[in-house]
């Protein structure tokens, strides 16, 4: 390691004159490039800054760095004897690698890595050569295609989870058509009216299956409390299908007022939870009935808590407003906007996901270096 690598150390500063900054600070950790945050150490006399170089701490993971960092005492710092412009990005992280694969496992608390082990030890790693020289054109060109089949991989599963999501939506593509816009444009237009909760559905308490009477993770079928947590699935279970509560539905936690869409049949973990089923057909879409949910909140959430909580008997005196057409629930219109929204919202995840992938290309593309050397 001494024949290629000068080798220095850190320097020691109290956590107490650390002052939030721009400059990247390393110490003895092993994650996150062993980088422990950012601080104003630019103009400390005691601290030691190092650029374009390899750290190694005293368990022997070892790091590239190309930025400009201080460096902890117990850091050892490794700069290139030969020209520093034979040093970039990627020949950094393949050297990094080679140093890891050499002092991997040989160090722990009980017995440390030191400067002076490091230099002088008989720690070999193995670099590629040409014509009896290090070939750094070859770490070049093989950190390029590992990226490239990298971004590669991204790509595949980033295309993989857009179909997963519109299989799950029962939609061909996320692209709005005229009539969605014009189903987004008509809502300025849209009436509310209030109709009592027993006009609009069917109320049920649901049955009571106590926690400590499952076998958490036993089967497939949800068991629902009243959390807001996983669309108020605690687990998955096999039970009594006696007891199993019809699904396409709306469930209220009768304690905490947390209403979901219940597409499935299940289990209920409390008889003060509540089953709603919409009276009219058009209403019983999966679409519909989450349009109809947001109408419940609106209409009735202020009046429950956790010490005035939700029952059977009082909310069939309660109101839910809806839009209205020709003085009726507009069920098919709920449904309709509920459908081009889940779209928008498949839309900004896609482009959410676009623009990760586009940073990280950025990213693997830029890192401050260029291929021959430093910036």
């Amino acid at each position: 390691m001494g024949d290629l690598f000068y080798v220095s150390t850190g320097s020691l500063i109290s956590s107490g004159r650390l002052k939030p900054g721009k400059i990247k600070r390393v110490s003895a950790k092993s994650d996150q490039n062993g980088i422990i945050g950012e601080f104003d150490t630019e103009f400390m006399d005691d601290a030691r800054h190092y650029e374009n170089f390899i750290s190694v701490n005293f368990f022997g993971d070892a790091f590239y760095h190309p930025y400009c960092a201080s460096v902890e005492m117990k850091v050892h710092v490794l700069t290139l004897k030969s020209s520093k412009s034979d040093f970039n990005a990627k020949r950094g992280l393949y050297v990094a690698s080679m140093i890891n694969k050499a002092l991997k496992g040989r160090f722990n608390y009980g017995q440390q890595l030191s400067s002076s082990k490091l230099r002088d030890g008989e720690y070999f790693i193995s670099l590629p050569v040409k014509n009896n020289e290090i070939d750094w054109f070859f770490m070049d060109n093989y950190i390029e295609e590992l990226e490239a089949a990298h971004i590669e991989e991204l790509e595949a599963a980033h295309i993989e989870e857009l179909e997963a999501y519109l299989i799950a939506a029962g939609l061909s593509d996320y692209q709005l058509t005229e009539k969605d816009y014009l189903i987004l444009e008509h809502f300025k237009n849209i009436e509310f009216s209030g109709f009592p909760v027993t006009e609009l559905f069917s109320v049920c308490n649901t049955g009571n299956i106590l926690s400590r009477d499952i076998i958490e993770n036993s089967g497939d079928v949800p068991y629902l409390c009243a959390s807001r947590d996983n669309n108020s699935v605690s687990s998955y279970i096999a039970y009594d299908d006696s007891l199993l509560e019809k699904g396409n539905c709306i469930f209220i936690g009768g304690k905490t007022f947390v209403v979901t869409y219940q597409e499935r049949d299940f289990f209920s973990n409390d008889s003060h939870n509540l089953r709603l089923y919409v009276n009219n057909e058009d209403g019983r879409t999966k679409f519909a009935y989450l349009g109809i949910i947001s109408c419940i909140y609106r209409s009735i959430s202020h009046k429950y808590s956790w010490g005035d909580s939700v029952s059977n008997r009082k909310i069939k005196n309660d109101v839910i407003w809806l839009p209205v057409k020709n003085k009726s629930p507009d069920f098919c219109y709920i449904n309709d906007l509920i459908s081009v929204v889940h779209k928008l919202v498949i839309k900004d995840v896609v482009q959410y996901a676009e623009r990760k992938m586009n940073a990280y290309r950025q990213a693997i593309t830029s890192r401050g270096y260029d291929d021959s050397g430093v910036s």
